[in-house]
């Protein structure tokens, strides 16, 4: 089984010990890595996703909602101010998560449909953990998907803005390979982990006084 880095080692390997206790027979080799890979190739039962287009060659069960919120320290807004419009971006500090060096833009809908910022900064990382432990640090605003960031949303370490502008949706979804019988030990674990994670995700509990 494969899974993304941030979502593996925060949601998926705390579990596995409940998982294992509920199903000692299922022997599990967990691999956190960004890197998609192939089912076939590298012999992966299961592959956890973060994606808003799963391969239409496998089978993609829906997890959970992927929400990503604008958020920075409390004492930086309280520095810098409080942006009212995803239009204010403009005049802060944003952290980005990117590849490549290209010019980057934040996507949101909102009342008014969807918008496009352009974005600008003193710090891009191709992680969103470490981009969390950057914002956490006072350096700025990143967009960041809750379940990298629910703890710090919750006891007001980051503080979320602008939530009736959503990001560009995705959703985490477990993939494998289609089967006419699905082996028992990965219908067991696809559906252990949505039931662990919830129809209302455990870390977006923080959301729903925003």
């Amino acid at each position: 089984m494969s899974v993304p880095s941030s979502f593996g080692t925060r949601h998926v390997a705390p579990a596995l010990p409940c998982f294992l206790a509920r199903y000692p027979e299922i022997k599990i080799d967990l691999t956190i890595t960004d890197r998609p890979g192939d089912l076939i190739e590298e012999g992966y039962d299961v592959q956890i996703r973060v994606t808003n287009e799963p391969d239409l060659n496998l089978v993609a069960r829906k997890i959970a909602p992927v929400r990503r919120i604008l958020c920075a320290t409390p004492q930086y807004f309280q520095q810098w101010g409080v942006p009212q419009t995803p239009e204010d971006l403009v005049k802060h500090n944003c952290l980005d998560c990117a590849l490549s060096t290209e010019q980057s833009y934040w996507r949101f809908t909102g009342p008014g449909g969807k918008i496009r910022v352009p974005v600008s900064g003193t710090l891009r990382i191709n992680d969103n953990d470490a981009l969390a432990q950057a914002a956490l640090h006072g350096l700025g605003i990143a967009l960041l998907p809750t379940y990298t960031i629910g703890v710090e949303l919750q006891k007001g370490r980051l503080q979320a803005v602008l939530p009736e502008y959503l990001s560009v949706e995705r959703h985490i979804y477990a993939c494998y390979l289609p089967s006419r019988h699905l082996p028992k030990k990965i219908s067991s674990f696809i559906n252990f982990l949505a039931e662990h994670v919830g129809d209302m995700p455990y870390w977006d509990q923080s959301l729903r006084k925003l």
